[in-house]
This record gives structure tokens, C-alpha cells and sequence, in this order.
């Protein structure tokens, strides 16, 4: 049977076949796997349009199989494993590119694909994100990508609502990890930047041996690995909108993204500091890559920044503005804060007062803002639910 076949298979260390249903197994497992015929056999004459036609989905340039026996017990003669990651992309894609549509057996308007993205640190607490899935991941039907530092333990309920979780490794210098991640930079001139006292006061560089407190270079690295999981997976041809934020945030009632103008990228008003707060935006798929390159133009060409003076929220406004984004800028009503529980760690600001929503302020101002918007909503339309925030906020 076909399942006695696999077994079989996976108990290999190597596979030659001459099915092209054999190499598709292999690589799927993560096998090497080799391309042979046999002169003279049964398959000699087999389409090879199939074989290449599959290879070139996954970067191998075999335009002929082997026929040398010999070669089979050759390692060096094996296509190399198919790393996880490759394989993850390739089933995405797969399946992104397969015409739904065709086959629905009802017709509807074709709503915006949402990919809601959380990067760093897990904090909040569950009812942050309770919060964050009744008002803006379900109301939304978005998907909900989490990047969290490597071996972060599982028992946040974030991980079983993700459809993509991936993983960076932490570092006592940053500075170190923008050496590694950012091809090509000028080690020394990016670095010669942090003499300025300012910016070091600011954090800008934040997280970086000369640059302790703060945590300006690890958000900013970050954009760099959700960039290349962009890139990777293909996600710009599987999403037309993308929204950047954090997990420490309460939402206090419903952001519908359909309200938001697709052509434009939205930022919650408020925590601007003489910029752009870096807090959350949220875009479409022609702006995602753009907005969220404001790391390495630094690290590239640092002259170019030796008279920048400022914070990690005027430095993502300059980038917007070198982008040509900063005209497609609009701006929301803010209907989140961030938040804190009480085992939380921060590099940058202590929890506040405890709110009756259950969790630690860290910015006053967010929470005004939050309770100003949210008097408008007292049920959710989409869930039906009576916002129980905006209900304390009418009693006070």
C-alpha cells in the first residue's frame, strides 16, 4: 500500500528513485534524494518535462536523471535536504496559488487577506489578548503571525491562535546581530554613531553594548527578520494587508479594518514623541516591505545619518519620509493601550497603576486616548458582545 511505501521511506537515509512521486516524498520529509533511471528500464522513455518542471520549484537544475549505478551509493551525488524553513515556504505557496475561487459553490465579495503580526517579547497577559482576538484578529478574519525569541515557553494561548510562528535568537550585544544580519554594513561607521551622548540618552541604538538602556537597535532588527519571513514565504502575494504591533496591548473595543483606507498607511494617534510611534501601523502589501526598512540605510550608509539627532520614533519618520510613505500616512483614533502583568519585564519603562481592566498602564496617555475613542462603542457589531471596557469607562 501507499502508507507501507512511506514508512518505508522515512527509515531511509537516502533515496534514489526513478518516480518523481519518490523524490516529492523524500524532499517532503527532508531526505536526500537522487534522480535515477536505469538504462534500458521501464521509465527510460518517461516524461522528464514533470521532473524539471518540479525542480525548478524548489532551486535544483537536474535536467537529466542519472544512469550511472555506480552513483547511487555515492552521497556526494544527492540533492541535498530541503532546509524546514524552504519546505514551510514552499507549502504556503502551494497552496496560496491554488484558484478557490473556482470552486466555491457560493459567491461572495472577496474580502482583504489580513496577516496580523507580533513581534517580540510575550507580555500582556491573557486578557491582552483576549482582547486583541475579540476586537481586532476575529472581527477581522486576519491570520496572526507571532516572531518571539527562541525556546519562549508555549503556554501563552497566542501560540495556539498563530498560523505562523517564528523564532530569533537574544543577545547580550544587538550590536552583534546587526553585524550578522545586515549584509554589507560599515561595522565601524554604523557604531561611530553611538558617540553622539543624544542618541545613546535616546536609545536609539538601544540594546547594543555602547547603547544599554532601551531597545531602539532590537525593534529595529526585528523589521529586518519579519522582512526576510516576508520574503521567504511569499506573504506579500498571500496577504493585501499586514498590521505590525506588539503583544502587550489591550484593545479596548473593535478596530475594523475595512475602515481604514487600503491605500494609505495608518498609525493609532498618540506616543509620537517628535516622530511616529512604533507601537503599531497597519498597511497594505505594496507598503509592508518599505515600512519596515528603517534599519539598514543606517547600518548601509552611515554618513548619510551622522547628523540625525533624535529618537527611535523620528528615525522611523525620516526612513517613512526617504521611503516616499510619509504622504500615505493617516492617522486612527488610538482603541488600544499598552499594558503590563505583573511577572512582565521590560527593558525600557516599569508597569503603573492597575486599571479595572485587570492590567499594569505603562502610558497614561494611551489609556486617555483609549477612553476617549472607545465612549463611542458599547457592543462589538461583529461579535455581538457588549464591550464591558467601554461600559466602565461611561460609569467613571
Amino acid at each position: 500500500s501507499w502508507l507501507s511505501v512511506a514508512q518505508s521511506i522515512t527509515s531511509c537515509d537516502f533515496v534514489a528513485s526513478s518516480s518523481l512521486h519518490g523524490i516529492v516524498l523524500a524532499d517532503a520529509i527532508g531526505i536526500p534524494s537522487l534522480w535515477f533511471q536505469f538504462p534500458g528500464g521501464d521509465r527510460e522513455n518517461e516524461e522528464e518535462f514533470q521532473f524539471v518542471d518540479y525542480f525548478k520549484t524548489i532551486g535544483r537544475t537536474d535536467k537529466t536523471p542519472t544512469r550511472n549505478f555506480s552513483k547511487v551509493f555515492d552521497p556526494k551525488s544527492y540533492h541535498p535536504i530541503i532546509s524546514e524553513t524552504e519546505r514551510t515556504a514552499l507549502v504556503h505557496k502551494t497552496i496560496s496559488s491554488f484558484p478557490y475561487e473556482l470552486f466555491s459553490t457560493t459567491t461572495h465579495v472577496k474580502s482583504k487577506r489580513t496577516l496580523v503580526i507580533i513581534m517580540g517579547t510575550v507580555r500582556g497577559g491573557e486578557k491582552a489578548w483576549a482582547s486583541m482576538y475579540n476586537n481586532l484578529l476575529k472581527p477581522n478574519s486576519a491570520d496572526l503571525a507571532l516572531l518571539v525569541p527562541r525556546n519562549t515557553p508555549r503556554s501563552s494561548s497566542l501560540f495556539n491562535h498563530s498560523k505562523f510562528v517564528w523564532e530569533h535568537n537574544e543577545y547580550s550585544d544587538w550590536g552583534f546581530a546587526i553585524d550578522k544580519f545586515v549584509p554589507g554594513g560599515n561595522q565601524t561607521g554604523w557604531r561611530e554613531l553611538q558617540k553622539f551622548k543624544i542618541l545613546r540618552l535616546l536609545g536609539v541604538f538601544g540594546g547594543t553594548k555602547e547603547t544599554p538602556r532601551g531597545s531602539g537597535s532590537i525593534i529595529f532588527l526585528l523589521r529586518v527578520f519579519v522582512q526576510e519571513k516576508i520574503k521567504l514565504l511569499g506573504l506579500v502575494e498571500q496577504y493585501d494587508r499586514f498590521v505590525l504591533t506588539r503583544s502587550d496591548h489591550y484593545y479596548g473595543c473593535l478596530q475594523n479594518l475595512d475602515d481604514l483606507d487600503n491605500r494609505y498607511l495608518w498609525v493609532p494617534r498618540g506616543e509620537d514623541y517628535f516622530g511616529i510611534t512604533d507601537r503599531h501601523f497597519v498597511c497594505n502589501s505594496s507598503h509592508i516591505m518599505k515600512a519596515l526598512n528603517i534599519l539598514p540605510p543606517v547600518v548601509l550608509n552611515p554618513g548619510r545619518y551622522w547628523s540625525f539627532r533624535g529618537n527611535p520614533e523620528r528615525l522611523i519618520k525620516l526612513r517613512w519620509e526617504e521611503e516616499g510613505l510619509w504622504e500615505s500616512v493617516r492617522r486612527f483614533p488610538r482603541m488600544m493601550f499598552t499594558c503590563a502583568v505583573l511577572k512582565d519585564r521590560t527593558r525600557w519603562r516599569r508597569k503603573g497603576k492597575l486599571v479595572p481592566e485587570g492590567v499594569y498602564l505603562k502610558y497614561d496617555n494611551e489609556y486617555t486616548l483609549t477612553k476617549a475613542t472607545c465612549k463611542q462603542t458599547k457592543v462589538n457589531p461583529f461579535t455581538g458582545d457588549a464591550c464591558k471596557f467601554c461600559n466602565s469607562i461611561i460609569m467613571n
